[in-house]
């Protein structure tokens, strides 16, 4: 359930569930015994014209309109995987490294293609990941392209556990999308991104303590036809920091945790990035970048499937009045 406060103080209350289906997952052996192909596939629920949320409004409490109960097959690939490297082929899920949402949803799902490769000894592995993907628009349609590299290192088996990645992500934009907002489609970005993550145990808990910063490297001129590229050239800079104690690993654990992020118009691509600090934009568009706030978590989990969250959010938009406190329970069940 959600409580939003939105600007002029209206105060708004739904339900909304979030469906996935199970999806399958069929492993054929194909020439040698170490050798596998993978073929899944899922459907999720969520509007077609957006592909930030796969959540369904069951009931608005104020009587605004519930929006689009769509379904689409928002994962479908084959793949085949050894000990030390895998590739993909279809419409997959992002397979990097992040410490959060914050500057790519996971609801977003690109179709092309995906590669891992692990280098180094198991015990200090590094990993390459690369992506070419074209990016959706809404959950049926496509429109430009992506191509991404992290390299991914991680340590300290016997103590602190580290993890530190750094990405470059392309965006090769095209003109025509039908759904994305203020030219999201259409503009070019070059992300650079620094990733670390510490995870130990402090006062008998498990501790999770992690920063991210956003640069965009491209160069927007204050003559670009797109008056948003034009308003907003030199909003390219953002950075998350995260703690969190405790996990959901079994019945009667819990979790608290707080982000802390500030992240400029083109840090990230606003159509791609989160959708649950703010939900600026349209129905089935939100605008997930240009915030600065807050958020603070704690989760309950009542059985080994079964927990119960609660999410509260604290942002004001850096460019404009907009502002908003949003309160969420989730309640997430897994069969």
């Amino acid at each position: 359930m959600y409580r939003q406060l939105e600007p002029a103080n209206r105060d708004r209350a739904r339900h909304s569930i979030l469906p996935r289906s199970p999806g399958c997952d069929a492993r054929l052996p194909v020439l040698f015994p170490w050798r596998r192909w993978i073929s899944a596939a899922r459907i999720r629920t969520g509007p077609a014209t957006g592909q930030q949320s796969a959540h369904v409004t069951v009931q608005d409490f104020d009587d605004n309109p519930i929006g689009e109960q769509d379904l689409a097959a928002d994962r479908w690939f084959v793949a085949r995987e050894t000990a030390r490297r895998s590739l993909w082929l279809g419409r997959n899920s992002a397979p990097f490294f992040k410490i959060d949402e914050l500057a790519w949803d996971d609801d977003v799902t690109g179709l092309g293609v995906g590669v891992r490769q692990r280098l180094g000894p198991d015990a200090h592995p590094t990993e390459l990941v690369a992506t070419w993907v074209t990016m959706p628009d809404g959950m049926r349609d496509f429109v430009g392209r992506l191509v991404a590299v992290q390299v991914l290192r991680s340590w300290g088996a016997s103590g602190p556990r580290w993890t530190a990645a750094a990405a470059v992500y392309a965006f090769d934009g095209e003109t025509g999308a039908k759904h994305l907002r203020n030219g999201n489609g259409a503009r070019d970005l070059t992300l650079g991104e620094i990733q670390v993550r510490s995870r130990f145990n402090a006062a008998g808990r498990p501790w999770s303590a992690a920063a991210q910063l956003l640069r965009n490297f491209e160069d927007y001129s204050a003559d670009d036809p797109d008056p948003f590229t034009a308003a907003n050239r030199d909003q390219s800079d953002g950075w998350v920091l995260a703690l969190d104690v405790g996990e959901l690993s079994k019945p009667g654990a819990w979790t608290v945790g707080y982000r802390r992020a500030r992240i400029e118009a083109f840090a990230a691509n606003a159509s791609f990035a989160q959708d649950d600090w703010v939900r600026w934009g349209s129905a089935a568009q939100s605008d997930g970048t240009d915030l600065n706030g807050h958020e603070f978590r704690a989760g309950l989990a009542l059985s080994t499937n079964i927990n119960v969250a609660l999410r509260l959010f604290d942002a004001q938009a850096i460019t404009s009045v907009q502002d908003g406190r949003r309160a969420r329970i989730d309640f997430n069940a897994r069969f």
